[in-house]
């Protein structure tokens, strides 16, 4: 159940809505006089920018969505600034800032809220740290654009299954403590609070452990940091720019225009509709496995919501074509003996685009079942693409973990039509597989018969040769278009993050650990059809190691997959520092007490703390 927060919301006798109603109970409770009163703020669990249901009371579901607007999402907004109109300034207002893919469906109350809670850092069930960059984006933009006094924390905590434990057993991950010197350091990277409820081994005393980061280990200093000298260092950022030189506005590609203004490069969709647009910068030469993307931007606002609320946008790096960036795909379905319909999620029909986790990977992919209530059939999806000289088509399909048992697999077809004077063609059967195993498996097309041509490819994933559609959770994956002959072990598959685009200039950071190719393309994915404007766009090939000084020590972050090598002594000249030193249960080995030379080496994926020697 969920307060329905929408601006659409029917009213009481009273002329009352459920915000109006909740407003009033929460002033009664938290107001001078009230039970609540010695509290000084509050902080709102999952609440979200969308939902499911009816909103408008019509007896129809309509997901807080009327006439293609997300009044739901505004009225959350209006909430909570009524909720500051009654309680004042000094009264703490948080919500969640981490619910969904990236925090794309969490609240929006940027300059009313003070902050939000990251409830587990990057996310819930991110023990990899995979979304380093979003997870820092989402903290510093909150950080600079919350309203004051500004307030954010992390509530350090996973909720994954155990490795090699029962795959239903939701307690959090079993990770090293270089997993949670990472997720430490980000804290103070961000000025975000630290709260936790993975905690540490019981002190050798029993009483409740303490993260020796957090108290100077056996020193027992709670502040032992001091304040910041600075902002924190990306020190990829401070290396070669793989786009020197180059005029941003000339290696833009998409169905955009790019304009040169006195604030930067203004990118605008050339068709304004749907919900987004992308574009992108292609073909960069790379050469280090890792790469890292520094982006200042900000667009204008999406009307009717206040200017403060920004839009979600990611960007992603990949070889080739990507069909699965931009916008969501258009999709339908086709019950067994009658025609294409547009989409029914009634019928038991899926077509989302999501994260998806087979094996050991993870991919940005459509995850899709077939229709199953009342009749079974078809789900199919569609993209538009003018297609380069001598390319072939890439995918992947994908079975979910119970198929292999209990589905007889799907039927997965690819289909083409050509585009001409707005009409669709026919669409010709382009390749065709049954799947059931709970496995990537690459398939490769040949698009030669359609270069120089705007097509619609179709995917359809229909239930099994039976018609039986029991555990048919599938996905495609790596969805690319390529150039023929691209070696396929050289793929930089895509990955993405997120960043918040508001109406002032904001600095994002985005961290890829998986470049397999000498060439990328970078694609912008923009909330909304209004325009964005770049200020500066720069590639380093380095990975996004970090450092921030304090008064008193220095924190140093890894998040790459190789071992680094940070240089003391041009990060802080002049200084010493030691290690400090682990109470009994904790990492004796890493935090040992002792001194530290000119050079620090950090292993994959690791942070370190140090305290500045006497």
């Amino acid at each position: 159940w969920f307060y329905n927060y929408s601006a659409h919301c029917p009213t009481d006798r009273d002329g009352k809505t459920a915000a109006d109603r909740y407003l009033d109970d929460l002033e009664r409770w938290f107001g001078p006089e009230g039970i609540l009163a010695a509290y000084d703020g509050l902080e709102f669990d999952v609440l979200f920018n969308a939902t499911n249901g009816d909103t408008d009371g019509d007896g129809i579901e309509d997901k807080g969505v009327i006439d293609g607007f997300n009044g739901y999402g505004l009225g959350v907004v209006e909430f909570l600034r009524q909720l500051r109109d009654r309680m004042g300034d000094q009264f703490i207002i948080q919500a969640d800032g981490a619910l969904g893919e990236g925090g794309s469906k969490s609240q929006r109350a940027w300059g009313i809220a003070n902050g939000i809670e990251s409830e587990g850092w990057p996310d819930l069930r991110d023990s990899e740290i995979h979304d380093w960059s979003g997870g820092l984006n989402r903290q510093a933009y909150w950080q600079e654009f919350a309203a004051k006094p500004v307030f954010n924390y992390i509530n350090h905590k996973f909720n994954e299954p155990i490795p090699g434990g029962n795959p239903g057993d939701k307690r959090n991950a079993d990770v090293g403590f270089n997993i949670h010197r990472l997720v430490f350091a980000a804290a103070c990277f961000t000025d975000s609070a630290l709260c936790y409820s993975f905690a540490p081994d019981q002190d050798p005393d029993g009483h409740t452990g303490i993260w020796d980061e957090l108290r100077c280990g056996k020193d027992n200093k709670l502040g032992w940091l001091g304040q910041p000298l600075g902002p924190a260092v990306h020190q990829a950022t401070q290396s070669n720019n793989l786009l020197s030189g180059m005029h941003l506005e000339q290696l833009i590609s998409g169905p955009v225009t790019t304009k040169v203004t006195p604030d930067g490069i203004l990118v605008a969709p050339t068709n304004p509709s749907g919900q987004g647009f992308s574009f992108s910068i292609r073909n960069i030469k790379t050469n280090h496995p890792e790469l890292t993307a520094r982006v200042i931007m900000k667009g204008d606002p999406l009307p009717p919501y206040p200017e403060t609320v920004a839009r979600y946008a990611k960007l992603e790096v990949a070889t080739g074509m990507n069909l699965l960036a931009g916008s969501n795909p258009d999709k339908g379905i086709c019950l067994r003996g009658e025609p294409e319909k547009p989409f029914d999620e009634t019928t038991g029909a899926r077509c989302n685009p999501q994260k998806i986790k087979i094996g050991d990977e993870t991919r940005s992919a459509i995850g899709v079942h077939p229709p199953y209530k009342g009749k079974v059939g078809y789900t199919f999806w569609t993209k538009d693409v003018t297609v380069p000289s001598n390319s072939d088509l890439l995918y992947s399909i994908g079975m979910g973990p119970k198929s292999p048992d209990r589905s007889d697999g799907v039927w997965f077809s690819v289909h083409a039509a050509v585009l001409e004077n707005g009409s669709c063609g026919k669409f010709k059967n382009l390749n065709e597989s049954s799947s059931k195993a709970h496995e990537w498996i690459p398939q490769q097309v040949s698009l030669a018969n359609y270069a120089g041509k705007t097509i619609r490819l179709k995917f359809v994933a229909d239930c099994g040769p039976r018609d039986n559609s029991t555990t048919d959770q599938a996905s495609w994956s790596d969805v690319l278009i390529l150039p023929k002959g691209t070696d396929l072990k050289q793929l930089t598959r895509p990955e993405n993050f997120m960043t918040w685009v508001g109406s002032e200039f904001f600095e994002s950071t985005f961290f890829y650990r998986h470049i397999s190719s000498t060439q990328v393309d970078l694609t912008f994915q923009i909330e909304g059809t209004a325009p964005v404007t770049l200020q500066s766009v720069t590639l380093h090939s380095q990975p996004d190691t970090m450092y921030r000084l304090f008064e008193k020590g220095l924190v140093l972050a890894n998040p790459s997959l190789e071992k680094h090598t940070f240089e003391l002594s041009k990060i802080a000249p002049g200084q010493r520092y030691r290690r400090i030193q682990a109470t009994a249960n904790q990492d004796t080995k890493t935090n040992n007490g002792a001194a530290v030379g000119k050079k620090v080496t950090l292993g994959p994926k690791d942070a370190l703390f140090l305290i500045e020697k006497d």
